[in-house]
């Protein structure tokens, strides 16, 4: 167990006028470092050029631990020149088509007194 974060760095930024106009951020970072000596970083964006990202590392000192939500053919290649993968899909709708698709129908189970 790592316990609490005993000191917090965060910054973020608004690219999109429009979200600065709401004086929000768009993108941010957030540094933390945990009485074990353990630095964690969290990166988000609402704007991404290469489709929506969500993945995770985890670095200790013998493995690294690594989830991302998929490509759109789930491909990773290999070779001394890096690893290169597939597009990520866009946007919510193309990643997530099944699951819109299974909410909706339920929804429409729910309102019409099919879904228990």
């Amino acid at each position: 167990m790592i316990g609490f974060s005993c000191q917090v760095y965060c910054i973020g930024h608004a690219f999109d006028p429009a979200i600065d106009e709401k004086d929000d951020d768009d993108s941010g970072v957030v540094v933390m470092k945990f009485p074990s000596g353990v630095i964690a970083t969290i990166d988000v964006s609402r704007v991404s050029n290469c489709g929506h990202d969500m993945s995770f590392a985890i670095h200790g000192e013998r493995k690294s631990l690594y989830s991302q939500t998929g490509s759109r053919d789930g491909l990773s290649i290999a070779s001394s020149d890096g690893i290169t993968k597939s597009v990520m899909p866009p946007d919510f709708q193309e990643r997530f088509e099944k699951a819109f698709k299974r909410e909706w129908s339920h929804f429409y189970e729910c309102i019409t007194g099919y879904a228990t």
